[in-house]
Protein backbone atom coordinates (compact mmCIF):
# COMPACT_ATOMS: atom_id res chain seq x y z
CA UNK A 1 0.00 0.00 0.00
CA UNK A 2 1.37 3.48 -0.84
CA UNK A 3 -1.34 5.02 1.83
CA UNK A 4 1.81 5.92 4.19
CA UNK A 5 3.18 8.82 1.20
CA UNK A 6 -0.12 10.81 1.22
CA UNK A 7 -1.21 9.99 5.06
CA UNK A 8 -4.15 8.44 4.08
CA UNK A 9 -4.15 4.58 5.62
CA UNK A 10 -6.52 4.12 7.94
CA UNK A 11 -6.89 5.13 11.42
CA UNK A 12 -9.31 5.52 13.72
CA UNK A 13 -10.75 8.56 14.40
CA UNK A 14 -12.58 9.56 17.76
CA UNK A 15 -15.63 11.32 18.70
CA UNK A 16 -17.09 13.00 21.84
CA UNK A 17 -21.21 13.33 21.28
CA UNK A 18 -21.05 12.97 17.36
CA UNK A 19 -18.34 15.77 17.02
CA UNK A 20 -14.97 14.63 15.38
CA UNK A 21 -12.09 15.24 17.54
CA UNK A 22 -9.20 15.85 14.98
CA UNK A 23 -8.50 16.35 11.60
CA UNK A 24 -7.10 13.26 9.48
CA UNK A 25 -10.06 11.65 7.74
CA UNK A 26 -9.85 8.83 4.98
CA UNK A 27 -13.50 8.60 5.84
CA UNK A 28 -16.21 12.00 4.14
CA UNK A 29 -19.32 10.03 6.54
CA UNK A 30 -17.31 11.72 9.54
CA UNK A 31 -15.11 14.45 8.21
CA UNK A 32 -14.33 15.84 5.04
CA UNK A 33 -10.87 13.62 3.96
CA UNK A 34 -7.69 15.56 5.44
CA UNK A 35 -4.42 14.08 5.55
CA UNK A 36 -3.21 14.74 8.71
CA UNK A 37 -1.70 13.00 11.99
CA UNK A 38 -4.29 14.16 14.33
CA UNK A 39 -6.65 11.48 14.71
CA UNK A 40 -8.26 12.91 17.85
CA UNK A 41 -6.99 10.91 20.27
CA UNK A 42 -4.88 13.72 22.32
CA UNK A 43 -8.38 15.41 23.06
CA UNK A 44 -10.72 11.89 23.44
CA UNK A 45 -7.96 10.21 25.73
CA UNK A 46 -7.52 12.64 28.48
CA UNK A 47 -10.94 12.33 29.84
CA UNK A 48 -11.01 8.74 30.60
CA UNK A 49 -9.15 10.20 33.47
CA UNK A 50 -12.06 12.27 34.54
CA UNK A 51 -13.89 10.82 37.51
CA UNK A 52 -16.85 8.49 35.79
CA UNK A 53 -19.68 10.45 36.93
CA UNK A 54 -18.00 13.30 34.65
CA UNK A 55 -16.96 11.35 31.30
CA UNK A 56 -20.42 9.29 31.99
CA UNK A 57 -22.31 12.44 30.83
CA UNK A 58 -20.60 12.56 26.88
CA UNK A 59 -20.70 9.70 24.10
CA UNK A 60 -17.40 8.17 23.16
CA UNK A 61 -16.96 6.26 19.96
CA UNK A 62 -14.62 5.84 17.28
CA UNK A 63 -14.81 4.96 13.71
CA UNK A 64 -12.19 3.09 11.62
CA UNK A 65 -12.73 2.72 7.97
CA UNK A 66 -10.27 0.23 6.46
CA UNK A 67 -10.04 0.39 2.83
CA UNK A 68 -6.73 -1.12 1.75
CA UNK A 69 -7.64 -4.05 -0.54
CA UNK A 70 -4.30 -4.82 -0.27
CA UNK A 71 -3.81 -5.17 3.50
CA UNK A 72 -4.74 -8.80 4.71
CA UNK A 73 -2.02 -8.88 8.20
CA UNK A 74 -3.61 -8.50 11.10
CA UNK A 75 -3.76 -4.97 13.38
CA UNK A 76 -3.70 -4.77 17.12
CA UNK A 77 -5.90 -2.61 19.12
CA UNK A 78 -4.47 -1.01 22.65
CA UNK A 79 -4.93 1.10 25.94
CA UNK A 80 -2.51 3.75 26.67
CA UNK A 81 -4.79 4.14 30.32
CA UNK A 82 -4.62 0.40 31.01
CA UNK A 83 -1.29 -1.38 30.35
CA UNK A 84 -1.58 -4.98 28.75
CA UNK A 85 -4.67 -3.96 27.38
CA UNK A 86 -4.18 -5.39 23.73
CA UNK A 87 -5.26 -7.56 21.10
CA UNK A 88 -4.85 -8.72 17.74
CA UNK A 89 -7.70 -8.50 14.65
CA UNK A 90 -8.16 -10.32 11.84
CA UNK A 91 -9.75 -9.21 8.14
CA UNK A 92 -12.71 -11.14 7.55
CA UNK A 93 -14.58 -11.70 3.79
CA UNK A 94 -18.26 -10.38 3.13
CA UNK A 95 -18.97 -13.62 3.90
CA UNK A 96 -17.02 -14.17 7.29
CA UNK A 97 -14.06 -16.22 6.68
CA UNK A 98 -10.65 -15.29 7.84
CA UNK A 99 -8.46 -13.30 5.25
CA UNK A 100 -5.23 -14.52 6.81
CA UNK A 101 -4.93 -17.74 9.17
CA UNK A 102 -1.36 -16.55 10.21
CA UNK A 103 -0.54 -14.59 13.23
CA UNK A 104 1.31 -11.76 11.25
CA UNK A 105 2.43 -9.91 12.47
CA UNK A 106 4.38 -12.24 14.98
CA UNK A 107 4.28 -10.91 18.19
CA UNK A 108 7.61 -11.69 20.04
CA UNK A 109 6.07 -12.69 23.29
CA UNK A 110 2.79 -14.79 24.58
CA UNK A 111 -0.07 -13.55 25.61
CA UNK A 112 -0.96 -14.32 29.23
CA UNK A 113 -4.30 -16.74 29.20
CA UNK A 114 -6.55 -17.61 31.99
CA UNK A 115 -6.64 -20.70 33.46
CA UNK A 116 -10.51 -22.84 33.61
CA UNK A 117 -11.23 -21.59 37.03
CA UNK A 118 -10.08 -17.74 35.52
CA UNK A 119 -12.57 -17.98 33.00
CA UNK A 120 -15.18 -19.24 35.57
CA UNK A 121 -15.25 -16.40 37.47
CA UNK A 122 -14.29 -13.75 34.99
CA UNK A 123 -10.62 -13.12 36.57
CA UNK A 124 -7.48 -12.93 36.01
CA UNK A 125 -4.47 -15.16 37.79
CA UNK A 126 -6.61 -16.05 41.10
CA UNK A 127 -6.50 -20.00 40.17
CA UNK A 128 -3.18 -19.61 42.70
CA UNK A 129 -4.98 -18.27 45.29
CA UNK A 130 -8.04 -20.82 45.95
CA UNK A 131 -8.43 -21.86 49.50
CA UNK A 132 -6.89 -23.98 51.20
CA UNK A 133 -3.85 -21.42 50.74
CA UNK A 134 -0.88 -21.06 53.20
CA UNK A 135 -1.22 -17.18 53.39
CA UNK A 136 -4.42 -17.29 53.92
CA UNK A 137 -7.98 -18.56 56.56
CA UNK A 138 -9.51 -21.47 55.80
CA UNK A 139 -12.80 -19.56 54.82
CA UNK A 140 -13.68 -15.87 54.19
CA UNK A 141 -17.03 -16.57 52.92
CA UNK A 142 -19.36 -17.91 55.69
CA UNK A 143 -21.98 -20.80 55.31
CA UNK A 144 -21.03 -20.70 51.28
CA UNK A 145 -23.87 -23.28 49.31
CA UNK A 146 -21.88 -26.26 47.65
CA UNK A 147 -19.43 -25.21 45.25
CA UNK A 148 -21.35 -27.09 42.48
CA UNK A 149 -24.18 -24.05 42.94
CA UNK A 150 -24.34 -20.81 41.11
CA UNK A 151 -23.99 -19.14 44.32
CA UNK A 152 -21.35 -21.95 45.46
CA UNK A 153 -19.04 -21.11 42.74
CA UNK A 154 -19.64 -17.00 43.12
CA UNK A 155 -18.61 -17.47 46.84
CA UNK A 156 -15.46 -19.69 45.98
CA UNK A 157 -14.26 -16.95 43.35
CA UNK A 158 -15.02 -14.85 46.18
CA UNK A 159 -12.51 -16.74 48.83
CA UNK A 160 -10.24 -16.89 46.21
CA UNK A 161 -10.46 -13.02 45.33
CA UNK A 162 -10.22 -11.94 49.08
CA UNK A 163 -7.31 -14.52 49.24
CA UNK A 164 -5.01 -12.69 46.50
CA UNK A 165 -5.89 -9.52 48.29
CA UNK A 166 -5.03 -10.77 51.74
CA UNK A 167 -1.51 -12.25 50.10
CA UNK A 168 -0.55 -8.78 48.53
CA UNK A 169 -1.54 -6.46 51.12
CA UNK A 170 0.20 -8.16 53.61
CA UNK A 171 3.52 -7.57 54.31
CA UNK A 172 5.97 -8.26 57.98
CA UNK A 173 6.92 -5.58 59.59
CA UNK A 174 9.17 -6.06 62.08
CA UNK A 175 9.83 -2.96 64.73
CA UNK A 176 12.72 -0.72 64.09
CA UNK A 177 12.85 -1.71 60.36
CA UNK A 178 11.82 0.39 57.56
CA UNK A 179 13.34 -1.69 54.97
CA UNK A 180 10.50 -4.30 56.13
CA UNK A 181 7.76 -1.45 54.91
Amino acid sequence: SNCANDMSCPAPMYLKDGDYLGEYSNNAVVAPITPSDNFGLDDYEPEFFFDPLTWNTAKYSVALKFDDDDFTDDIFYFCHIHQFMTGRMKFVNEDGDVLNEMNEPEIPYAYDMASDYDKECGTFNLDPFQLPHPECPSKFVCDKPDVTTPVGKFADCLDSMNCAMTVGMTTNVHMDSPIAL
